[in-house]
């Protein structure tokens, strides 16, 4: 192949840790693929890489290179995806929800790049989502997919994924403390990725965190469960510091705090079927069950899963099925608090809107705590009682969830 020719179709997945290698540096991979489809020297790779990562509003390029993929955030990931492809100059360029990942702010700059760069390539773009607000801002014709079929839709103005949910921030709040955190500071090698962090999570409270794209949240919440560790500052736990708590305990430490990540499929085995997935976990952390099979079939029907999807793999299942047999293995084994990572943006507004009812549900049948980290903010509108703005590390501000809080939170976004 020559160094002028084009790869005809490229193709950014949904899940973009799962599309790079977790074993090659991002520089390594921009590099890999730059020197395959151009046959570009080591200089003009870094070149064009610098440049690429440039337009799509990376500030710190040089640590993001030097990085592995799981040392960034599902929004940065993304973006290097986009990257990567749009390196192959495709004619053609299929993205797939490539936008559920990121903050409204970062979605609209990723729209509008992705916009300009058609302009300029004469690239064509298939924009597959469940985002009608984004198909209105890039597509010259829209189609809606349902039942194998394809029927052009005029599009009104779109719906609300959080309409009927009950509201959890009236119930009552609680008195005592459950979780306490004050982090000094958080590094990945030398970069600062946590500082001068603190807020209180009170026992049956729904507290959310708010950020953008890259600002942390998910690095607190591999803290919280016991995931990362090597921090500085204080993390209490029932009264109990956590790192003690975590030693003591071993894994039944895991047992009080679990957490349901944004990518559902990637946490279930795939050669395993649903109700053994679930079955292992009550194995693993509830010494105290004699019936672990039965308690498994109780959790996977508490979250509307019928009987007959039991015996399945996570492959025969849709993605908010999938999220739900997550829901059902934390439940399973009787956590004081639930952290949800994104939970429901991968989602489209029907199976959103089923994922944050059956979270409203739960929370008031069981009494658990939960850190709802999200960047949409009618989520977090609508289950939180409280929730901590977060830019560049750091809880800027904590704020109670009322008829106010819902422009508080969308300036906030805005100033990012």
């Amino acid at each position: 192949m020559g160094g002028n020719t084009r790869k005809k179709v490229g193709h950014i997945f949904q899940d973009p840790q799962s599309a790079l290698n977790p074993r090659k540096k991002i520089k390594t991979q921009f590099k890999d693929t730059l020197t395959l489809s151009h046959h570009y020297s080591a200089d003009v790779c870094q070149e064009k890489t610098v440049e690429l990562l440039r337009l799509l509003n990376f500030n710190d390029i040089g640590k993001v290179l030097d990085a592995y993929p799981f040392e960034l955030s599902g929004g940065m990931c993304q973006r290097i995806c986009v990257a990567l492809s749009f390196a192959l100059e495709p004619d053609l360029l299929i993205a797939d929800e490539i936008t559920s990942a990121l903050d409204r702010k970062s979605q609209d700059e990723l729209i509008q790049l992705l916009i300009t760069i058609k302009n300029t390539l004469k690239t064509g773009i298939l924009f597959i989502t469940h985002d009608l607000r984004l198909a209105r801002q890039i597509a010259d014709r829209i189609l809606f997919l349902k039942q194998c079929r394809f029927e052009e839709i005029t599009l009104h103005n779109e719906e609300n994924s959080c309409k009927a949910v009950p509201r959890c921030r009236d119930k009552a709040r609680r008195c005592s403390t459950l979780l306490d955190l004050a982090i000094t500071s958080k590094y990945y090698d030398s970069k600062l990725i946590l500082k001068d962090l603190s807020f209180q999570i009170n026992t049956g409270e729904i507290f959310g965190i708010l950020g953008e794209s890259g600002c942390g949240k998910s690095t607190l919440a591999r803290l919280l469960s016991g995931i990362e560790g090597s921090y500085t500052g204080e993390i209490s736990f029932n009264g109990q510091r956590l790192a003690e708590k975590q030693k003591s305990a071993g894994r039944y430490f895991y047992k009080d705090i679990q957490i349901i990540f944004q990518n559902e499929r990637a946490c279930l085995n795939p050669y395993e079927k649903i109700i053994s997935i679930v079955e292992a976990a009550i194995k693993n952390l509830r010494r105290d069950c004699q019936t672990p099979r039965e308690l498994a079939k109780r959790s996977l029907a508490a979250v509307g899963l019928d009987e007959s999807l039991y015996m399945r793999r996570s492959g025969n299942l849709s993605t908010g099925q999938c999220q739900r047999v997550s829901i059902a293995r934390a439940i399973a084994v009787e956590p004081q608090l639930m952290i949800l990572d994104e939970v429901v943006s991968a989602l489209d507004v029907s199976s959103k809107r089923g994922i944050l009812e059956l979270l409203a549900e739960l929370q008031a049948k069981l009494d658990i705590a939960m850190l709802m980290i999200s960047h949409e903010i009618d989520v977090l509108q609508t289950l939180c009682q409280r929730v901590a703005l977060m830019r560049n590390g750091t809880v800027e501000e904590i704020i109670d969830v009322d008829d106010r809080s819902l422009d508080k939170m969308k300036k906030f976004l805005m100033e990012s």
